[in-house]
């Protein structure tokens, strides 16, 4: 944990499109942050952009972003066991439970 929550603020005040950005296999930084357990970070993630209209639903796009595999941030989560994480992505991000990979399988499948 460390502080990334702080790195990920700052990115998004400097780079905010960067935070959506996806990798060569499509993980997005949600979907490192889902993986390593780091509930902080998702939070930060899927707080609303300053100066954005208070419907915005941009953390909604960030955190339902799927990879090369159709997995979004709550499967990978899944996979690695995360239930802190689990719990953010339900709250910021409900929809996100039950979506369903390119196998068909909801994060709770993993």
């Amino acid at each position: 944990e460390g502080g990334h929550e702080a790195v990920i603020r700052v990115l998004g005040e400097l780079a905010r499109d960067t935070l959506a950005q996806a990798n060569k296999i499509g993980d997005t930084p949600a979907h490192k942050a889902a993986g390593g357990g780091h509930e902080a970070v998702i939070r930060v993630l899927g707080e609303r952009p300053r100066g954005t209209h208070p419907w915005t639903n941009y953390h909604c796009i960030t955190l339902a972003q799927t990879n090369e595999i159709g997995d979004t941030p709550a499967h990978v989560a899944a996979e690695w066991g995360h239930e802190a994480v689990i719990r953010v992505l339900g709250e910021l991000a409900p929809s996100t439970l039950a979506q369903t990979n390119d196998d068909g399988d909801t994060p709770a499948h993993k």
